[in-house]
């Protein structure tokens, strides 16, 4: 319902995510939503640290949010990936983990670990 009201309101979307948990996140250009409280709570965080937030993902235990400056995460998500995105000089337009595995991908640049 809430993907249909902003799309159909001109917004773009630029995440939607969710898992088998029941957790849902949404990302336009000028809204933010989530099921979970603590999620929302670290997307707002984000957003006062980090500037705009550009990039979402919820895995069955974990969350994060990519902003134009930095991001911010909840739960589960691999120690390898966040010391990547800390060291990486591209800024990601996209990030997924699974377990230990993950992948960041910005423009031309790509890191993984599988």
């Amino acid at each position: 319902e809430k993907i249909h009201k902003y799309n159909n309101a001109g917004e773009t979307l630029t995440a939607v995510s969710f898992n088998d948990n029941g957790d849902w996140v949404i990302l336009t250009d000028k809204h933010y939503f989530s099921s979970n409280k603590l999620y929302m709570s670290a997307i707002q965080n984000g957003l006062r640290k980090y500037g705009q937030n550009k990039y979402a993902y919820i895995h069955e235990n974990g969350f994060i949010c990519i902003y134009e400056n930095g991001f911010v995460h909840e739960g589960s998500v691999p120690r390898s990936l966040r010391r990547k995105l800390n060291s990486i000089s591209y800024k990601p337009n996209i990030v997924k983990f699974t377990g230990k595995s993950w992948i960041i991908s910005g423009g031309t640049n790509c890191d993984c670990n599988f």
